[in-house]
């Protein structure tokens, strides 16, 4: 994921099927980040990976965006309603940024490491062969979006092995 600018991995799921394991699965990653070698890391989750949950029914569709690590907690509300207004964040956020600013850089450098924790705590468990709907975006230095759709978690690491995503728009 080099010179990337910005690096976000969004997990789809739908509301009415959120399962049992779904919440298993975030309290899993939850205990992991919370011991002092990572904790840190708990605010790179928050920014880095993110729980689209809806019904994909309704139109026009409701949305409950939040942090992945927040989707269980009912006191948190959403960060946004409405996917449009999701993405331009994120398009605002990966514009506004240059590339040779060090908390740039030290942001993908700790999303980089976010991201392979995840997939470690998640190896080996039914987290990492459940099917669901996951983006993995990048922003290059260029400007250029990058994405891979992920079926699995344990996909993840062929990404991050690649250091490359394979699809650019």
């Amino acid at each position: 994921m080099k010179n990337a600018r910005l690096i976000r991995l969004i997990e789809f799921k739908r509301i009415r099927d959120l399962s049992e394991k779904e919440t298993r699965k975030r309290n899993r990653l939850a205990k992991a980040l919370a011991s002092e070698p990572t904790k840190h890391l708990q605010q790179v989750s928050r920014t880095v990976h993110w729980y689209v949950g809806s019904n994909f029914v309704c139109r026009p569709e409701r949305y409950h965006i939040v942090p992945y690590l927040d989707f269980a907690d009912r006191s948190v509300g959403p960060e946004f309603n409405n996917l449009g207004e999701f993405v331009q964040a994120i398009a605002i956020q990966a514009f506004e940024r240059s590339l040779k600013d060090q908390e740039v850089e030290e942001e993908v450098s700790s999303a980089e490491s976010y991201l392979v924790r995840l997939q470690s705590v998640w190896r080996g468990t039914k987290a990492a062969t459940s099917s669901s709907g996951m983006l993995c975006l990048q922003v290059t230095a260029q400007g250029n979006l990058r994405y891979v759709a992920l079926k699995h978690v344990r996909e993840l690491s062929h990404t991050l092995e690649r250091t490359a995503l394979r699809k650019n728009v």
